[in-house]
């Protein structure tokens, strides 16, 4: 499994994740995402979603 497919694996979980592991994931994806200027254009689009996804998931 490469690093993204880790990455992507964990956020399938978030919900059930502690906000401390939380915040590791969106750390380790802006880490990816600046050590990876190919994937930028494809993490771009899914930053964005995550993080809706992460908020929503607290504010309920």
């Amino acid at each position: 499994m490469n690093r993204f497919d880790e990455i992507y694996d964990r956020f399938l979980h978030v919900d059930k994740m502690s906000l401390e592991e939380v915040k590791k994931l969106m750390k380790d994806l802006k880490e990816y995402h600046l050590s990876n200027p190919d994937s930028s254009e494809f993490l771009h689009d899914w930053n964005p979603l995550m993080m809706i996804h992460v908020v929503a998931h607290y504010l309920n």
